[in-house]
């Protein structure tokens, strides 16, 4: 059985080897980390030139179509530069949130900003005591008429000081720790009642704890069927 990576893998390697050369050696990192946003707005419009925030959609969303390998080749070399651009939180988890559950008008308005480099999501799912299992929601969602209202906490939110978009899980029934009845809300990030207490994790990037005080959001800003993203957010989750 043959392991070795493919040619495309290999290039996708040598890619984010040069660029970590470059770009990111110890003093430079530590500018970043200490730098207002905590990461580099540059790099992040480099990796989307270099097609690298591609990586994670199918080639039917417009992406490059990139399977477990692809970003296990990536996140490697990322991990041996330390960089703190929020790759996994906005690219993998936030991007892949999208793609699996959105309807076309969601994933045609937001993917292809997330490709550009023009959009940074998080995905707020733990809640202290949680113990980080995403079933475990007491954030609640109430219908409105045409809105949702939101209230809760979430906690350790990567990429949420920085994001403009967060995707919110939230109880629209059942107990605080059933399967069923949990939906994913797309949130702006500045929206009437949302709060972000910022932090610096140990390894450098940006978190937040996230409070949602009576957040009215648009019904059609839900993320597939009502009560029913715990299987699609679990199974992101195991990816990241």
């Amino acid at each position: 059985m043959d392991f070795s990576y493919s040619e495309e893998q290999q290039m996708l390697q040598e890619s984010v080897q040069k660029f970590v050369m470059q770009k990111y050696d110890f003093y430079t990192r530590g500018d970043i980390i200490k730098s207002e946003a905590g990461y580099s707005a540059e790099n992040w419009t480099m990796f989307a030139e270099l097609g690298w925030l591609t990586v994670p959609f199918t080639e039917e969303d417009g992406g490059f179509g990139g399977k477990a390998v692809d970003l296990m080749v990536m996140m490697e070399e990322f991990g041996k530069g330390m960089l703190v651009e929020p790759y996994l939180s906005c690219a993998i988890m936030g991007g892949t949130l999208i793609a699996d559950l959105g309807n076309e008008e969601q994933k045609g308005a937001l993917i292809p900003r997330i490709m550009e480099g023009a959009m940074i999501t998080a995905v707020a799912y733990a809640e202290q005591g949680s113990r980080f299992n995403p079933n475990n929601v007491k954030t609640s969602a109430v219908v409105s008429g045409d809105e949702v209202v939101l209230n809760g906490a979430k906690t350790a939110v990567l990429g949420a000081p920085n994001a403009q978009t967060i995707i919110v899980s939230a109880r629209e029934s059942g107990a605080a720790t059933d399967s069923d009845g949990i939906s994913l809300f797309l949130v702006d990030a500045k929206a009437a009642g949302v709060s972000i207490k910022a932090y610096t994790t140990i390894d450098g990037r940006k978190a937040g704890e996230v409070t949602l005080a009576d957040v009215r959001v648009p019904a059609t800003a839900r993320l597939g069927a009502a009560g029913g993203a715990a299987a699609v957010l679990s199974a992101v989750i195991d990816r990241a």
